[in-house]
Formats: structure tokens, C-alpha cells, sequence
């Protein structure tokens, strides 16, 4: 079904259109895996992860399809490989890699296993990430977004992560 917000004022949206099931996980729940407020879920295969706040805090947690806690994904904190907020974060599920995204605009790499591999810079304080087509997308409001609409999608090819990319749009 195709909506357009512009000509249909009203429009009958059924599951069914968007998934084949629904399924309910519960969720295992401990001191070491609590949720407060999930910001983002991301389903490979037998792996949830979920970036959540908690108690001021700002983590990545990985459970199995069974709702099983396994482990958290990095930690938070100013030390090698320790980021300062889950902001976003992607999966490159081909090479079961973990790309964590933090406010001051570093990309964190993970293995799914939560092994830290490198810090990627990004150079600019983007808002979200996603990894396709074997590169980054970094996309960044301007700072005078709100006079100019100005954005930015930056790509950066995982092949080379040294490379500054390019930008796809600067105005809208």
C-alpha cells in the first residue's frame, strides 16, 4: 500500500501489510540487564541487541531469540574502546560487526561477541549511522539547520575507514 501524505487524508494500515508474524519476546531480566527506556532493537538471526538508558546510563545489550540475556556490547565510560553514549548504532550482519555511535562522533567497532576491535572518526557530530552496501552512512544536521535546512549524508566506505568519505546533499 502506498500512502501519500500530501493527497490521502485517511488510509487503513493493516500488520499484515508490513510483517508475516508477530512475535513476543520476554525478556530476561537481572541487575546486569535491566531496561529503562530502549531507544533502538536490532534482530540478526538468533542475536537481539538493544541499546538502551538506564540509571543514566547508556548501554548496548545483546540476548538470544529466547529473550537470554548474553551480554552488554561495550561499556560506557572514557577509556580505550569505552564510548560516552550509545547515540545510534548498525549491524554489519555479513561479518557480524557492531558499529556503536556516540554524541561527540566517534564509531565504536565491535564483533558480535562484544570484542572491542577500533574507533572509527568521524570528523563531524553526526545523529545516526547505518552500514549498507559495505560502507558508513553518517547522517548530520547542520549546525544552522534551522535557517537553511541544511543536512549532510556522509559515506564512508568500510574497505577503507581513513578516507574521508564524500557528501551525498548539503542543502534540501
Amino acid at each position: 500500500m502506498i500512502v501519500n501524505p500530501g493527497k490521502d487524508k485517511e488510509a487503513t494500515l493493516y500488520l499484515s501489510d508490513f510483517a508475516d508474524e508477530v512475535r513476543y519476546i520476554k525478556l530476561q531480566t537481572n541487575d546486569a540487564c535491566m531496561l529503562e527506556k530502549i531507544q533502538k532493537v536490532l534482530i540478526d538471526g538468533d542475536n537481539v541487541f538493544i541499546s538502551s538508558l538506564h540509571s543514566n546510563s547508556s548501554r548496548l545489550l545483546l540476548f538470544n531469540s529466547n529473550g537470554l540475556f548474553i551480554k552488554e556490547i561495550g561499556l560506557q565510560g572514557r577509556g580505550p574502546g569505552e564510548f560516552n553514549t550509545v547515540l545510534d548504532f548498525d549491524l554489519d550482519r555479513s561479518n557480524k560487526i557492531v558499529y556503536i555511535l556516540d554524541t561527540p562522533g566517534n564509531i565504536y567497532v565491535y564483533d558480535y561477541s562484544g570484542k572491542y576491535l577500533k574507533t572509527i572518526k568521524s570528523g563531524s557530530k553526526p545523529s545516526k549511522l547505518l552500514v549498507s552496501n559495505n560502507a558508513l552512512y553518517l547522517f548530520t544536521a547542520w549546525p544552522d539547520y534551522i535557517l537553511n535546512k541544511g543536512y549532510a549524508v556522509q559515506v564512508r566506505p568500510l574497505s577503507d575507514e581513513n578516507t574521508g568519505g564524500f557528501l551525498l546533499s548539503r542543502k534540501s
